[in-house]
């Protein structure tokens, strides 16, 4: 058993951490039941639902910052679950009625090239939520990227409200009304050594800053300027918190 857990970096009690993979969430899971079955005590803390119910004995639900109680997995399925942890009933949405499309599609590729993808037609149109699937490698990041500037476009053309997008740079792309929120939020979407005020105003820098810095007078008046200032004001509090530290929510730009 012991070296089950070393391999994970375990000395029992401690604490496992393994990657998102089904392989080594199953290999995991039933090092776990082994321990379990040799008598150890097991804390397990997890979002996903299938393996809370395979493994435990009693379940102890938090809801808002609170205990919503603590139950017997054998009289609990997903559903009451799922209904502990919102706090009511989940019900399945009607499909949306399709839309007439509009004259000019909010955003449109045509014929576009970049890294592996070459001549990608896609249309988005106002209020449709259109989602891009593939395999690592497959080019749907690049795609994102390029529609931001962070990639060159090879050929190709993207509009936004039927005008051109420069393919200049992510400024270009910014000033076009183009927002990109990057999967590796840890990387690509946050200076973690700045403030969270500093990070949210990034993309507006000659409004916020100056030669000398961030301008103190802007940031005082930022709670009575927008309501994502005043939200600000109250995650960050007066002592300009750092990005990071945050734990799993942290804030992106």
């Amino acid at each position: 058993m012991l070296g089950e857990a070393d391999r994970y970096g375990v000395q029992a009690p401690g604490c496992f951490s393994t990657n998102d993979t089904t392989a080594e969430a199953d290999l995991l899971l039933g090092t776990l039941e082994r321990f379990a079955g040799a008598g150890q005590a097991i804390l397990y803390v997890s979002h996903r639902l299938d393996e809370i119910m395979r493994i435990a004995d009693r379940v102890t639900v938090f809801r808002d910052g609170r205990s919503a109680g603590t139950f017997a997995a054998a009289d609990l399925d997903e559903a009451t679950l799922v209904r502990l942890i919102v706090g009511a009933d989940l019900t399945v949405p009607t499909v949306r009625p399709r839309r007439e499309r509009a004259e000019v599609p909010a955003l449109e590729l045509k014929k576009v090239s970049v890294g592996p993808l070459r001549d990608v037609d896609l249309t988005v149109e106002p209020g449709e939520i259109v989602g891009l699937a593939g395999l690592v490698g497959s080019g749907r990041s690049s795609l994102l990227r390029s529609i931001f500037g962070v990639h060159p476009i090879a050929s190709g053309s993207v509009l936004l409200n039927g005008r051109p997008v420069r393919s200049a740079g992510c400024r270009d792309a910014i000033a076009s009304g183009v927002a990109y929120v990057p999967e590796n939020r840890a990387d690509d979407a946050a200076f973690a050594h700045l403030s969270i005020a500093a990070n949210i105003v990034t993309p507006r820098i000659p409004a916020y800053w100056s030669l000398r810095g961030m301008r103190g007078d802007v940031l005082r008046k930022l709670p009575r300027q927008s309501e994502w200032a005043a939200v600000l004001w109250l995650v960050q509090g007066a002592g300009g918190q750092r990005t990071a530290g945050c734990g799993s929510g942290d804030y992106s730009v």
